[in-house]
């Protein structure tokens, strides 16, 4: 891997999930010791793949990690009800796995689509469902191993170590201004064991055979960290074949098309590379503005800047770029244009906190921060495609039932699609990347087939380190395509 100067769109991890000084890994916070368990409820039950009945048990865990979520997001805690009872409790498994395949049936008129589903169980196995229009298309039953997979990709990519490298709490030197230095070359093997782990060869080859275009991936735990897109599998990357949907809760899958996603882009909000006020520190030619209340400091990312004007050139719009992206200033657009609003465009430097994800997790504007727990309690009824290309938006604190943080605030703020990041990216190629992105939203109106086309035109040099561009990934209900109910 050649030597590159990151200048990432987040000068720091949470602490919780950083790279200690040693170079030794930490654990995302949740994870246990044996990596197999997770945070909130430990895992109490043995997934199986032997029958419809056990999908239906299965879909029955995912129900309540969706009331724990919606019990977290208004009340602040997680936890397991067991008064809770799900309506597809009472629902026969055949019935319920037409639902699903009726689901799928509707949103396959212009790709065809498949769904993903996974489980975890005490005895440390994955259990996999590949569902297509027909029925079950396999599934299978793999062992996870020691490490929880996203861990195991994010240190083969060593996108912790490059942003420990930069970290720049306020109480910390600013990063060597000579970059990052070499840390080691990519190992494909471990692309290849996390595929093995989360896409099976019996899995890829149905997926192959049923010409699925596109997958409605719903996880678990820390699967959702997983950068899919650079898994290898027998054709290849898997991103270059297949885009995908992360779903944040099973309603995503089951309900029918009116919670499609519909992207029209007549009413745009575009931010771009804020201007940071507060105390300014200088190490040689590294200039940081260290804002007041957040313990950051952020330096210049000029790649955000581009990328803003050329996404509100391809759409027509003003963008808040500098010195107009303030906080005020787009806390007040999104209110009072929040009844047509259709993209939130934020090109920013972003912050995750996976010990308080609500209150410690933000965006960086001009004069100020938005938190998740600001997002959380906006109303987008328009349900916009929201695109926070900015560093570990897609990262929060994991638990059992998935990742909680930014791109889940949007959600229940009402975004009908969220496209975050999986850590620290790089200001240039993130800024080429999301341009590309952009081109193809216009004219596709599929921010995942999008995501996938800017994905397979990144040019060799930026295609060699997985890095630069397969943190990104879709978050939300699945476009409801041309020709789809």
């Amino acid at each position: 891997m050649a030597s590159l100067q990151w200048m990432v769109r987040s000068l720091t991890f949470a602490i919780a999930t950083a790279i200690v000084s040693t170079g030794a890994e930490a654990r995302p916070t949740g994870v246990t010791s044996d990596g197999r368990n997770w945070d909130a409820a430990r895992v109490e039950h043995n997934c199986k793949t032997d029958a419809v009945s056990d999908l239906h048990a299965t879909l029955v865990v995912h129900a309540k990690y969706q009331n724990g979520f919606k019990l977290k997001l208004k009340r602040g805690y997680y936890r397991d009800d067991p008064n809770f009872r799900s309506r597809i409790q009472n629902t026969p498994p055949g019935l319920l796995l037409a639902k699903i395949t009726d689901r799928l049936r509707r949103l396959s008129s212009s790709a065809e689509t498949g769904a993903l589903i996974y489980d975890v169980s005490t005895d440390g196995f994955a259990c996999i469902w590949l569902i297509g229009q027909g029925g079950i298309l396999t599934k299978a039953r793999t062992e996870l191993g020691q490490r929880p997979p996203s861990a195991l990709l994010r240190a083969e990519l060593h996108v912790d170590r490059r942003s420990v490298r930069l970290a720049s709490r306020a109480s910390e030197p600013p990063p060597d201004p000579r970059g990052i230095a070499v840390v080691g070359r990519i190992n494909p093997q471990a692309l290849s064991d996390v595929a093995a782990m989360l896409l099976p060869s019996v899995v890829q080859t149905k997926i192959t055979e049923a010409r699925l275009e596109r997958l409605l991936i719903l996880p678990v735990a820390d699967f959702a960290l997983v950068p899919f897109a650079a898994l290898s599998i027998d054709r290849g990357l898997f991103g270059d074949h297949v885009a995908t949907v992360l779903l944040p809760e099973l309603d995503a899958l089951l309900e029918s098309g009116e919670r499609s996603f519909a992207f029209s882009p007549h009413d745009v909000l575009i931010v771009g590379n804020p201007t940071m006020e507060g105390r300014v520190r200088r190490k040689g030619s590294v200039v940081q503005t260290c804002p007041r209340d957040t313990g950051f400091c952020f330096g210049a990312i000029p790649g955000a800047s581009r990328e803003a004007s050329s996404v509100a050139e391809l759409f027509n719009a003003d963008p808040m770029i500098e010195s107009t992206a303030r906080v005020q200033a787009v806390r007040t657009q999104i209110t009072r244009r929040r009844t047509g609003i259709t993209l939130l465009w934020f090109a920013t430097h972003g912050i995750a906190d996976a010990v308080n994800p609500m209150d410690e997790s933000f965006l960086a504007l001009g004069g100020g921060v938005l938190k998740g727990a600001e997002i959380k309690r906006f109303f987008l009824p328009q349900h916009p495609l929201v695109v926070m290309s900015a560093c570990q938006t897609g990262m929060g604190k994991v638990f059992q039932g998935g990742v909680f943080g930014l791109a889940r605030a949007w959600y229940h703020a009402g975004a009908g699609q969220v496209l975050a990041t999986l850590w620290s990216v790089d200001d240039a190629a993130t800024a080429r990347l999301m341009t590309r992105f952009a081109r193809h939203l216009r004219t596709m109106k599929a921010a995942e087939l999008a995501l996938r086309e800017a994905i397979r035109e990144t040019p060799p040099g930026d295609r060699d380190d997985p890095a630069l561009w397969s943190g990104f990934t879709i978050i939300g209900n699945p476009t409801a395509l041309r020709g789809s109910n």
